[in-house]
C-alpha cells in the first residue's frame, strides 16, 4: 500500500497548502503504525527528509504531526538508525539552523525519542543533540533556558536516562539554575537512584556534590527544601552509603535526616570585648 502512495506522499509533503501537508502527514502516520508498510517509508530517504523539514514549518499543527510521525518511526531499531545514522541527521541539524523555534522543535523530538529507552537515548546522545540541549539548559541566555526547560519538563524520564549515561557535571549546572521546577526535577532524579551503589559512587566522586548535599542552607524555597530532604533520606537509608561516602559523611546525613528539611543552623556570634 505504501509503495503505491509514495508519489502522493512526496507531493503532499511539499505542497504549499498546509492543510494538504497535514492530511499527508496523517496518512504517513497511519502507514508508520503498520508494521508491514512502515519499511516502505524507512527505505525512502526523500520521504523521511520531507517529514523532517515539516518540523521547521510555520504551521504548529503540521510540525506536531511531523514530530509524532518521526517519534513513531524511531520506536524501531531501523527507525533509530535511519534517523541518527544517515543523512537524516544532517537534515535535522539543518532544520535547527533555520531559527530558534525550529531548533526547539527538534529538541522536542529528541526529548520524545530519548525518553523511550536507554537505547534510544544512546542514539540521541551520540548524535550530539542531547549534549547541545543540555548546554543550552545551563547557558547564560535566560529566554533560551526557559524554553528548553519547558521542553524537558514535559517528561522527566529523559533526566533519568541522561544520569545513567553519566553527565553529572551538566546535572550540577541544571541544579544551580534559578528555575524551581527544573531544580526539583533534578533532585528527584538523584533521589530515584540514590540507593544504587554505582550512582552513589558517581555522586561521591563529583567535585562539590557531597558538600552540596550536606549543606542545609543552599535551598531557599519549600519545594526545593523538601526535594533535597528526600534525597538525603534516600541516601541515609541506603545500606551501602556508609561504605561509599565514608562514616563521617554518613553520620552527617543521619544528622540532617533527624533535624528535618527546615532546620536553620544558629549563626555563631563572637562577643566583642568592652562592648556595652
Amino acid at each position: 500500500m505504501a509503495r503505491n502512495l509514495r508519489v502522493y506522499l512526496r507531493r503532499g509533503l511539499t505542497h504549499p497548502d498546509d492543510s494538504v501537508k497535514l492530511l499527508t502527514l496523517s496518512q504517513a502516520g497511519r502507514i508508520v503504525e503498520n508494521s508491514d508498510a512502515v519499511t516502505e517509508i524507512l527505505n525512502n530517504a526523500d520521504l523521511l527528509k520531507q517529514i523532517v523539514y515539516c518540523i521547521g514549518g510555520e504551521n504548529l499543527s503540521v510540525t506536531k504531526v511531523a514530530i509524532k510521525s518521526l517519534s513513531r518511526i524511531s520506536l524501531m531499531q531501523a527507525g533509530l538508525e535511519a534517523s541518527f545514522e544517515s543523512n537524516l541527521l544532517d537534515d535535522l541539524k539543518n532544520v535547527m539552523k533555520a531559527n530558534d523555534v525550529a531548533r526547539y522543535r527538534v529538541y522536542e523530538l529528541v526529548v520524545e525519542i530519548s525518553s523511550v529507552s536507554p537505547g534510544s537515548l544512546h542514539y540521541c546522545t551520540t548524535s550530539g543533540l542531547v549534549t547541545q540541549l543540555l548546554r543550552e539548559l545551563t547557558g547564560e541566555d535566560m529566554l533560551v533556558r526557559a524554553t528548553c526547560r519547558l521542553i524537558t519538563s514535559e517528561d522527566d524520564r529523559i533526566l533519568v536516562f541522561l544520569f545513567i549515561l553519566g553527565p553529572l557535571e551538566l546535572f550540577q549546572g541544571i541544579r544551580n539554575q534559578p528555575f524551581p521546577e527544573l531544580h526539583c526535577a533534578t533532585l528527584k532524579v538523584f533521589t530515584a537512584i540514590a540507593d544504587q551503589p554505582w550512582s552513589q559512587k558517581l555522586m561521591f566522586n563529583s567535585p562539590g556534590f557531597v558538600e552540596y548535599v550536606m549543606d542545609q542552607s543552599v535551598e531557599h524555597d519549600k519545594a526545593s527544601k523538601d526535594a533535597k530532604y528526600e534525597l538525603v533520606k534516600a541516601l541515609a537509608n541506603s545500606k551501602t552509603i556508609a561504605e561509599i561516602f565514608g562514616n563521617p559523611n554518613y553520620l552527617r546525613l543521619r544528622t540532617y535526616l533527624s533535624e528535618g528539611p527546615y532546620c536553620v543552623k544558629p549563626v555563631a556570634t563572637t562577643a566583642v570585648e568592652g562592648a556595652g
